[in-house]
């Protein structure tokens, strides 16, 4: 969905946790990621409404759930009327190299995803990883996203 990259920044600038899941994850894969990983928010476009569905009074430490879309589900919140009302001002943050950034799960395909935690400087080195592997130069404009699901 196009909000990602904003959702996704927002969250590593604001000091949180960022967990992104791979939209081929079963209920149960979903609900296993979002326990383990102690999300207390989730944010969910169309793609995930059935088997968000199946769940959402399974993970009770997720408090809000955030639906980014048109024919929102009763059980979640209105994302697009969140962002809307948000200040685009930097968060007074401090945010340390290695303070904790993202939690990256394993594709799971021999049981259950595996749990990655990446810190901010661990993403910032697969940024310059793939900087370095395709060359660029400062005229080039590269967007860097690792696989969503897997590290």
């Amino acid at each position: 969905c196009l909000e990602w990259l904003p959702i996704y920044f927002g969250i590593l600038k604001s000091g949180a946790i960022a967990v992104p899941l791979n939209f081929r994850y079963t209920a149960e894969e979903i609900k296993y990621c979002l326990i383990l990983s102690e999300a207390i928010a989730m944010i969910f476009g169309p793609e995930f409404i059935g088997r968000v569905e199946t769940i959402y009074d399974q993970i009770p430490r997720v408090k809000t759930l955030f639906f980014s879309g048109e024919n929102r589900p009763s059980f979640a919140e209105n994302y697009d009327r969140l962002a809307a009302n948000c200040s685009s001002e930097t968060p007074q943050i401090k945010l340390s190299d290695e303070d904790d950034g993202a939690i990256y799960f394993s594709s799971g395909t021999t049981g259950f995803p595996k749990a990655i935690l990446h810190t901010h400087a661990s993403l910032v080195s697969a940024c310059y990883t793939e900087y370095k592997h395709h060359g660029q130069n400062r005229d080039d404009n590269f967007l860097c996203i690792p696989p969503l699901y897997h590290t």
